[in-house]
């Protein structure tokens, strides 16, 4: 088992010492257990495994049929809120997602204060790490998650 993360560089994270070595300056990183963790596991890894895959949920209530679409997507994004809104807990939790000008990621969860024409709102500390990040560089994403519906 390989898992490839992009972009993570010189990241300082607290994972074991044998897992920590792996994170370097490159653009692109493998990162797998130590070959001692893998033969002494003697299929732990594998049953893990299954067990997360077993988490997965089949979705099935609705396709996204693009030509039935509004050509505008805020429209679209103002239907799917407003079914939100009678469904879900804070459907206007949502994560942002940021980008340093060196193009290190982070996220964390906000709150949408509006929407219109121009955009989304919410609220942030210019000092905080979100706000100097979007000071830096303005891309962002949004991401919202309404499992009731089956949309993000």
């Amino acid at each position: 088992l390989v898992l490839v993360a992009l972009i993570i560089q010189s990241m300082v994270v607290a994972l074991r010492p044998s897992l920590r070595r792996i994170f370097s300056k490159t653009k692109q990183i493998s990162l797998s257990p130590p070959p001692r963790f893998m033969s002494s596991a003697n299929g732990l890894l594998s049953n893990n495994l299954e067990r997360i895959s077993a988490l997965r949920k089949e979705y099935s209530m609705k396709g996204l049929d693009e030509a039935s679409m509004p050509a505008d997507p805020l429209t679209l994004f103002g239907e799917w809120f407003e079914d939100a809104k009678t469904v879900s807990v804070e459907p206007n939790a949502m994560c942002l997602s940021t980008a340093s000008k060196e193009g290190r990621p982070s996220a964390r969860f906000v709150l949408l204060k509006g929407y219109d024409e121009r955009g989304f709102v919410f609220y942030t500390n210019y000092e905080s790490r979100k706000g100097k990040e979007l000071t830096e560089n303005p891309f962002a994403s949004l991401t919202f998650w309404w499992e009731a519906l089956e949309r993000s």
